[in-house]
């Protein structure tokens, strides 16, 4: 189970990163504190630009919208947590998606794979739950 994951993550997944050094603060700080749930305004406004700046920089520097970005930081955080033994449950209400299920879904979408295929082995099933 839990060798699969780290993997998964190098594998599969990486977040793009920045030169810009405006952005670059606001890209660690978000992948220190995923659960953060700072919208882009109130983002902008701690480094002193507009929210309408903040988001052209995400899609040039990065390729993908602030929420896209911070979601994906979040899905590489989760798979920490879940190499760690956490729970499925805990670790989707701590990364706050909006319910096991939508991070179950996010999951598949950003990865490829079920958690279910990286949580169950044969003959010996780990709950998602635990």
């Amino acid at each position: 189970m839990v060798e699969q994951i780290p993997r998964l993550e190098s594998e599969s997944f990486s977040l793009p990163v920045s030169e810009h050094p405006v952005l670059s603060q606001v890209l660690s700080q978000l992948s220190d504190q995923p659960e953060s749930e700072l919208s882009l305004e109130e983002w902008a406004e701690k480094i002193n630009v507009s929210g309408r700046t903040l988001s052209r920089m995400f899609k040039s520097e990065t390729g993908m919208t602030f929420i896209l970005y911070r979601q994906h930081v979040r899905l590489c955080s989760a798979l920490k947590y879940l190499a760690q033994g956490r729970s499925v449950v805990n670790v989707a209400m701590d990364m706050v998606f909006s319910s096991q299920s939508a991070f179950i879904r996010l999951f598949r979408q950003a990865f490829g794979k079920t958690l279910g295929n990286i949580l169950y082995k044969k003959g010996r099933g780990l709950s998602p739950a635990h």
